[in-house]
């Protein structure tokens, strides 16, 4: 009897395992999409799925040495904390830490509540605040080391810097805060919360502060979560207006939670999770060709070359094809690319080459980056990216052009329409000439020249022929060839 009750018990547990064996790896549900538009005037389409690609913005990690704080005295006092994220991302929750420790001389010290928010910077002393809650430390609920933890749910998708902020409450002791044992180079403020312009002074000991985060691949190549090997995720679209059940537009493993959507038809876009057995739909997301920015890249991917231990500048081309005045926003990560103006204004038409530095990350010979480019009003941000490759000069001859690779990238036609001139900017070139031919609509060649890049960065033409003839209004094919590449440009000549 004894023998048959120890396997019936032996059995439940058997059942038991397998049960929470499959809660363990059975399929969650994706965060819904988020949406940028392409340079090639399509959809980006990023999400996220929880335990999987999860990171620490902070110095949570780090040993904490002793618990302090800025004054025992009734103040309304911030620690403002600089963190930077890689785009998009999905802010899960808010960390810090409330000394555990019984301070018998400061009563209370413990249990003083802290507002924990999230602030995006609008200028030197302005913030917008998109997130905020209140925490204290519990000692009830057995919090390990005095780590608290707030949910935030919060996606950032243009805001590569954001604010973590500890804020002491009004008429109550400043809070005993955990202080980090080893400095992590973090750009740590304080300021009283009185003045409404933030005014921002230096922190001398590095308090503790993080942010949990979800990504949409491994950026810091830490190890992740392993999801099943057989976990992979459907892209789904519905059509506005439609009772039709949804199109699935592709499938990608869970390498990277990233899909490129060329549709410019408005719609309803989902991610569906999906195992041998289960799917499991994220919610919709309404995407529209009319939330476009308008604007047009060249080239439409950077791929650029550098060189170590030398000046890095590069550029690339944004064009305005909307009928009003647009106002733009550069945003990129500041520790590897510098610009000397990332806000500007174009009018309908208008062309400009942005020029930037790129400072190549510790021994790294292939880098990718993004610069994420946000119009004034109610647009998708512009997620452009940019490719960096290092040139091994160990086996080049410098003097020699034919050992340089054979790459350029030409700028659209501006203006265009043209009246007499035209112009074109010339990019990453890399070569040491370049053909130019002017064709008309008939094939005919009209004008041509070889180009001297190493002297020139911009390209013209005066709308006349080899012989010094004005040509007459029309379209024109304008050829630029190396003995590898070719591109054409096309304008329009109006008198």
């Amino acid at each position: 009897m004894a023998f048959k009750k120890a396997i019936g018990f032996l059995s439940l547990i058997f059942i038991f395992m397998i049960i929470f064996s499959e809660t363990i790896y059975c399929v969650e549900k994706p965060i819904e999409p988020v949406i940028y538009a392409n340079s090639r005037g399509g959809f980006e389409i990023f999400w996220f799925y929880p335990g999987l690609y999860v990171d620490t913005l902070g110095n949570m990690d780090r040993p904490y040495l002793r618990k302090a704080c800025l004054s025992l005295n009734p103040k309304d006092y911030s620690t403002f904390t600089q963190l930077k994220a890689n785009l998009p991302v999905f802010l899960k929750s808010f960390l810090s830490y409330i000394s555990s420790e019984e301070i018998q001389e400061h009563p209370g010290g413990r249990f003083t509540p802290i507002r924990l928010s999230i602030k995006l910077r609008n200028s030197v002393h302005s913030f917008n605040e998109i997130w905020h809650d209140t925490a204290s430390l519990n000692p009830s609920v057995g919090t390990d080391y005095g780590q608290v933890s707030k949910p935030i749910s919060y996606c950032s998708k243009n805001n590569l810097e954001l604010w973590a902020c500890q804020e002491w409450l009004s008429e109550l002791p400043a809070p005993l805060l955990g202080v980090t044992a080893s400095q992590n180079d973090m750009a740590q403020f304080y300021c009283n919360m009185a003045d409404s312009h933030y005014l921002l002074e230096p922190l001398f000991e590095e308090y503790l502060v993080g942010i949990e985060t979800l990504n949409w691949t491994n950026h810091s190549k830490s190890p992740a979560l392993t999801p099943p090997t057989n976990l992979s995720f459907k892209i789904a679209y519905k059509p506005v207006f439609s009772d039709i059940t949804d199109s699935i537009l592709g499938q990608v493993d869970a390498d990277s939670l990233y899909y490129t959507i060329n549709l410019l038809h408005e719609g309803y876009v989902s991610v569906i999770a999906s195992d041998d057995s289960n799917d499991i739909k994220s919610s919709y997301t309404y995407f529209s060709e009319s939330l476009l920015p308008e604007l047009f890249l060249t080239p439409t991917k950077g791929e650029f070359i550098f060189y170590r231990n030398e000046t890095n500048t590069f550029s690339f081309e944004i064009a305005n094809y909307d009928n009003t005045i647009a106002s733009f926003k550069l945003g990129y990560d500041s520790s590897i690319i510098s610009m000397s103006e990332d806000s500007f204004a174009l009018i309908h038409n208008e062309n400009r080459a942005i020029p930037f530095t790129f400072n190549p990350p510790s021994q790294d010979s292939i880098f990718s980056a993004y610069i994420i480019i946000t119009r004034t009003g109610e647009f998708y941000p512009l997620i452009y990216f940019v490719n960096f490759k290092e040139n091994k000069k160990l086996a080049v001859d410098e003097s020699s052009p034919s050992s340089l690779p054979i790459l350029f990238d030409i700028g659209q036609p501006h203006p265009n329409p043209f009246n007499g001139a035209v112009s074109f900017n010339l990019f990453n070139h890399y070569s040491e000439f370049i053909d130019f031919v002017v064709y008309n609509l008939l094939g005919q060649e009209l004008y041509s020249e070889s180009i001297n890049t190493m002297e020139k960065s911009v390209i013209n033409w005066n709308g006349r022929d080899n012989a010094g003839d004005e040509v007459p209004s029309g379209i024109y094919l304008f050829k630029f060839s190396t003995e590898e590449t070719t591109q054409f440009r096309k304008g329009i000549l109006l008198k």
